[in-house]
């Protein structure tokens, strides 16, 4: 993740993300921004279509989903930010998980 740019987006909605957020809003952010990659966060999760969506984005950039629990979770447990955060992108270009979670509540 060092020296590497994100963007970040966060959406609080009580229905999980569908393609449409993921896809038209945030990775036309991201392929618009040359070799930026993307971080979505979402407090109520992401369906399945979204998923695959971020599946087939890992081919042009890097696309990392995570859920707001995650951060509860990181904080709760004094995990390391970095370390969180290298698991993910690590597990989304090796294994094409963009939504993986290294930490297990």
């Amino acid at each position: 993740m060092k020296g590497e740019i994100y963007l970040v987006e966060v959406k609080w909605w009580g229905d999980p993300l569908g393609p449409g957020e993921i896809s038209q809003q945030h990775l036309v952010r991201v392929y618009h921004r040359g070799h930026a990659r993307g971080i979505f966060v979402s407090y109520s999760g992401y369906t399945s279509a979204s998923m695959k969506i971020c599946v087939e984005a890992l081919q042009r950039t890097v696309v990392v989903l995570c859920e707001l629990r995650e951060f509860v979770d990181l904080l709760e447990k004094e995990i390391d930010l970095r370390e969180f955060f290298d698991k993910k992108v690590e597990a989304a270009i090796i294994d094409k998980k963009p939504f993986h979670r290294p930490i297990t509540s």
